[in-house]
């Protein structure tokens, strides 16, 4: 655990590593849980601890687990030996952002960057892994095998005899040859992978028995001791030769004959076998010399550990080293087997484990730097983290003249969920390494502003990921509804910083909107072709065009205060209800008076501010949906180079004009067409039914845009009366304007009523539901309050709906 760890380390307690590599039990004090898998190790400490009267309670409860998603286990925190760099700069790196020379978006992250660096801790920076950078320490004669003098060594002679024995491994001999030699403990290898390697070696051999050769030799020792060499550093067994004192029998056998009946090149001791690297003298043979070391440390070992019965596996590996290359290469794996297995066990060849070695090893045996220092130094395996490269990207990825110019960096745009392992090791790279060349800090921090998106998650809320499933593809997406819809949907649904539920109705609404602009564009062109630079005659525009324009250049500023917050849903939501609303439900169906009437100069007046509002919106969009603005700018002719190119739009001027008593006009213009239209639809008049409607309404303030009104009305007749009286029964709403009537037929009124007594006797018999409920003593008493207090409400709300239909249906 590692709280138990840390409280360790505070107490200087000695570390004791409790787990094997395969997360088996290392514990020879308590025989029952020694060797056994963790989860078995569990359940059997619980059944100890009841057997023995300690366990006071067994309880479920949640807890969190780390989890590997690619092992599909879960993980255990375990001692190794790591490279650990002290954060520096923490402090200036706080002060940075505190006082906003960088600035966060959204700035509610300022607290959970200030909470990783007031927390901060030292940062394991090396990683067991095969790609990466690799660690720049270099040690002293690491690897490096200093005893093994060529004059001692005797490889394979090609024309001397072989003798060849066969048990479950073959075995070869010849006279003066040297051996890399194997022996393991007797439960090292589990029983089922011995059985899949004697199945896969016979049917190896079987098909190569006619082709047998040096080559098929080596192509044997390579398939078949690598997979023994993989399972054996595993740490399968019991490992009892991780005891010291265990290990230190083994070394001493070992030694006890070097120079006498063999010469002893190198050996490790493992935690569940050993490796020896050795030459039989004259008169001696491989398999007595195997027989003895073994015999007398399993003797020694088992009244050590207090046990009986069989220590070593019957059977030993060996091989004959083909020359002195090989000899090498076989020493160097050797000296650094342990370090590869991910283990620290018992001494490598001479036992150099002593405090004061290891410390004299750290001071003086170790240099970082990028190069070599020279001959017999070798770089260490670890390869660095893969943020410790990610936190010199701000500045590294530059050459010196190219950072002069464009470092520090404008804006960072990254995801909240790295703020700490980007973000603040960037800052703090650029405070300590100072890529602007001087003590300023404003020329050394990295960025200037960092915006955080959000997540795309899924609609139960989980994080998208191929694990999952759950990801849609998006080049699906982008064949369903156009690259330009996937891009603006998201981008519309998708607030600063937040998390967001993926929903493929808004990549719906994006193609819509794709759709849209297509379609207002080519109506522009079917009328003619499209200005360029449109010349606008400000006294000649109607007070439609007026508004759009005037619409046009608040949207403008809206989206540059957008951008400058880095609010880019805002930016997109308001260029998609200017559009939509503003130019096409609006101005463009009022501008179809003009356009199709009669005066000329009222028309071209009108097709200009269209050129005008589209080559600027056009401009606005493109960061958004390139595709389709790049195809329409074209296509209008507003540009001979592509859009990318063009500068942003700017305002249009309207100081000359009435702006203010126009725009006033237009919005009661457009709030009685409104008042119009709900009428229609409460009275069930389709939308694309021409109706009757009367204006009791200031004739000077409006006539001249009647037939506007009565084209956004999708009107049979409007009709002016500002004195009409109208019967009992029709329809009529206030606006700004005065009152709007819908004219409806006798036969409309009688369909009204009998809609209105359709709808009277379904709200009546709801009433009478709710008013039961309430009458229900049982309901009242065992019902929660809120429930009850919901049925007094549409109690209330059902009797005052109830009234106002009943008093319209009498007017009807």
């Amino acid at each position: 655990d590692k709280m138990d760890f840390e409280i360790g380390q505070r107490h200087n307690l000695p570390i004791l590593d409790v787990l094997t590599p395969d997360g088996r039990i290392n514990c020879p004090a308590v025989p029952e849980l020694h060797g056994l898998d963790r989860f078995e190790a569990r359940k059997k400490a619980a059944e100890l601890l009841k057997e023995r009267g300690l366990l006071s309670k067994v309880e479920p409860y949640e807890n969190n687990v780390g989890f590997s998603e690619r092992s599909e286990v879960p993980i255990e925190p375990r001692v190794s030996e790591q490279w650990f760099l002290r954060y520096p700069k923490t402090k200036e790196a706080l002060g940075v952002v505190r006082d906003h020379l960088i600035r966060f978006f959204p700035a509610h992250w300022e607290k959970v960057y200030a909470q990783w660096l007031e927390n901060i801790q030292d940062w394991c920076i090396s990683r067991q892994v095969w790609w990466g950078h690799r660690i720049p320490a270099w040690y002293k004669n690491v690897g490096q095998v200093s005893n093994l003098p060529s004059e001692d060594f005797r490889g394979f002679d090609e024309f001397a005899d072989v003798e060849v024995t066969r048990r479950r491994l073959p075995h070869w001999k010849q006279q003066d040859a040297t051996y890399f030699v194997t022996f393991r403990l007797a439960d090292s290898l589990p029983a089922n992978k011995l059985a899949q390697l004697e199945a896969e070696r016979k049917q190896w051999l079987a098909r190569h028995k006619d082709s047998w050769s040096d080559v098929k030799k080596r192509e044997y020792d390579e398939k078949f001791s690598a997979q023994i060499e993989d399972w054996l550093d595993a740490g399968h067994g019991s490992c009892l030769l991780k005891e010291p004192r265990a290990a230190k029998i083994v070394a001493d056998v070992l030694k006890h004959f070097a120079g006498e009946r063999y010469q002893l090149f190198s050996w490790v001791v493992m935690s569940n076998h050993v490796h020896v690297l050795l030459r039989p003298t004259a008169g001696h043979d491989l398999r007595d010399i195997l027989h003895s070391w073994k015999r007398f440390t399993a003797r020694r070992i088992n009244e050590l550990l207090g046990r009986s019965g069989q220590l070593w596996q019957r059977e030993s590996y060996d091989h004959i080293v083909r020359d002195e290359a090989e000899l090498h290469r076989i020493a160097d794996y050797i000296e650094t087997n342990p370090d590869k297995a991910g283990i620290k066990v018992a001494p490598v060849s001479k036992l150099q484990t002593e405090e004061s070695q290891v410390e004299n090893l750290r001071h003086s045996d170790v240099r970082v730097q990028i190069e070599s220092p020279g001959e017999g130094w070798t770089q260490d395996p670890d390869t660095l983290d893969t943020w410790f490269s990610s936190w010199l990207w701000a500045y590294e990825t530059m050459d010196e003249e190219t950072r002069r110019k464009f470092y520090p960096t404008s804006v960072l745009v990254t995801a909240p969920d790295i703020i700490f392992f980007w973000v603040a090791r960037m800052i703090i790279a650029g405070l300590e390494f100072k890529p602007g060349k001087n003590e300023r800090i404003e020329d050394n921090i990295p960025f200037r502003d960092v915006f955080f998106t959000g997540l795309i998650r899924d609609q139960q809320g989980r994080k998208m990921s191929k694990s999952l499933g759950n990801s849609p593809d998006p080049l699906e997406l982008i064949d369903k509804y156009g690259a330009d819809g996937l891009r603006f949907g998201l981008m519309r649904i998708a607030p600063s910083g937040q998390d967001i539920r993926f929903d493929e109705k808004q990549i719906e609404e994006g193609r819509n909107f794709a759709t849209k602009l297509w379609n207002a564009a080519r109506f522009r062109q079917m009328h003619g072709k499209s200005a360029a630079a449109p010349k606008i005659d400000n006294e000649r525009l109607s007070i439609f065009a007026v508004e759009v324009l005037a619409r046009l250049n608040e949207t403008i500023d809206a989206v540059e205060a957008a951008y400058g917050e880095y609010q880019f849903s805002a930016v997109a939501q308001h260029l998609y209800d200017f559009f939509w609303s503003d130019y096409c439900d609006w101005f463009v169906e009022a501008a179809k008076t003009d356009i199709f009437g009669e005066d000329e100069s009222r028309k071209q007046s009108a097709l200009a501010v269209m050129d005008c509002v589209l080559s600027a919106f056009l401009r606005l969009l493109h960061p958004f949906m390139p595709h389709i603005t790049e195809e329409l700018w074209s296509l209008l002719g507003f540009g001979t180079k592509s859009i990318q190119f063009e500068t942003p739009p700017k305002k249009f001027g309207l100081d000359d004009v009435d702006l203010a008593r126009k725009r006033s006009l237009v919005a009661a213009i457009y709030e009685t067409v409104q008042a119009g239209r709900n009428l229609r639809a409460e009275a069930k008049v389709s939308s694309s039914t021409k109706a009757r409607f009367i204006l009791r309404a200031d004739e000077t303030q409006i006539s001249d845009h009647l037939p506007a009104i009565s084209r956004l009305l999708n009107a049979e007749e409007v009709i002016l009366d500002p004195k009409h009286k109208s019967e009992p029964g029709i329809p009529v709403a206030l606006t700004p304007l005065g009152e709007i009537l819908l004219a409806i037929t006798k036969a409309d009124k009688a369909a009204e009523r009998a809609r209105l007594d359709k709808e009277i006797a379904k709200l009546e018999a709801e009433l009478r539901t709710v008013e039961g409920k309430l009458k229900n003593k049982s309901f009242v008493e065992r019902a929660p309050a809120a429930v009850v207090g919901e049925h007094r409400q549409r109690q209330k709300d059902f009797s005052a709906q109830l009234a106002r239909l009943k008093q319209a249906r009498d007017t009807a």
